[in-house]
Order: structure tokens, then sequence, then C-alpha cells
């Protein structure tokens, strides 16, 4: 994805989100076309090396030290693997959001960057997300929630970055629970109540 150097950061995090290669090339081209937001994008290039993770992220978004030293073991990578490629009957409509209508969907819904790109990943079992919850995101995106159903009910994505994981074939992250997504998301306590409120 094509973005400008005045770029807010959001949009900047965005972008690296949905490259279709996250390797540590691209990676590079990032810190270097935006090094005011070189904290940021580490963050979300563990994130997405290591997902699901179990902890929450911290607030004031400084890198932990077991982030620093997967960076390290990332950095020293010199090439990913693509994505591997998945045949399916339907599009993921989250998937083919731009960058604007994908953070005005978030906002919408009331929810983080995270949280929405782990529900566009497939990694939040399909079995514990609420039926209302899915119609709710369904609406939000003007598509139906059979399509929005079938697109959510479907394998993790495996991005190039899980390459980094294993010395073979990499494996798609085992999917985390609703509840847990909602407490590693970095959601305010607002948000959380409000997506708790679909399970009643």
């Amino acid at each position: 994805m094509t973005i400008g150097p005045d770029e807010s950061k959001e949009d900047v995090l965005y972008a690296f989100s949905v490259e279709p290669r996250r390797d540590a090339a691209i990676l590079e081209k990032y810190l270097q076309s935006y090094p005011q937001y070189r904290d940021e994008l580490i963050d979300l290039s563990i994130e997405m090396l290591t997902a699901p993770v179990h902890e929450e992220i911290p607030a004031d978004g400084k890198v932990s030290e077991g982030a620093a030293m997967a960076w390290d073991k990332f950095q020293s990578m010199l090439s990913g693997t693509e994505s591997e490629s998945r045949s399916t009957g339907v599009e993921n409509p989250l998937a083919n959001l731009d960058k604007k209508s994908f953070r005005d969907l978030a906002k919408s819904l009331g929810l983080s960057r995270i949280f929405l790109t782990r529900l566009r990943d497939q990694t939040i079992t399909f079995s514990s997300i609420p039926i209302r919850f899915i119609e709710a995101v369904a609406d939000a995106a003007n598509v139906s929630a059979d399509i929005m159903k079938s697109a959510l009910n479907r394998p993790a994505t495996i991005s190039s970055a899980q390459s980094f994981k294993a010395d073979g074939k990499p494996t798609a992250p085992e999917p985390i629970s609703f509840d847990e997504a909602i407490e590693t998301s970095n959601l305010s306590e607002e948000q959380k109540a409000a997506l708790r409120a679909f399970k009643d």
C-alpha cells in the first residue's frame, strides 16, 4: 500500500497491517520512511509476529524487554515467505476495506484497531463470537449477516511474519476466545463493557 510522508500514525500502522508481505525488509522500509512511528511499528510487527498474544499491550506504548528480544530475532531475518493463499467461496468484507473505511468501521463499532484486525484475520474463535455482535459488524459493514458469518468462520490467516516462528512450514496461530480478545486488544473499560453486553 502506498502512503504519503505526512500520513497520520493510524494510517501508517493500518497500511503496514494490510501489507501482503510483512517481512523484515517491509518493516525496515516503514521504519526508514516513518522514524517518528518507530516504536509503534515495532510493537505492531511483534503483535503480528506472535499473535495471538496473551498479555495486555502496554498503555505507554514502550517496547518491553521481551518485545525487544523478539524484535532482534525478527530483524536478524533477511526475508520471509509469502502469505499462504486460501481458496474460499466468500470474500472477507473486512479484508476489502480501505484504510479510511477500516478506521471508520472500528470507530463506529467502538473497537480498537487491534480487535478489528483480529476479527478480520480470523484469529478469534468463531464459536465464541456472539451472533448479535456478528450481526452488528455486518450491519455496520453493509453486508448480510450470513456473508459476515461465512467470512469469519474460516481458519486464521497465515501471514509471512508467522514463518519466523518455526524452522518448517508455518502454521496459523491458534485462535483466542472473544473474551480473551476483549482483554488483550487495547480496549477501554467502556469498550470492553459494550462488547461483553453482546453476550447477554
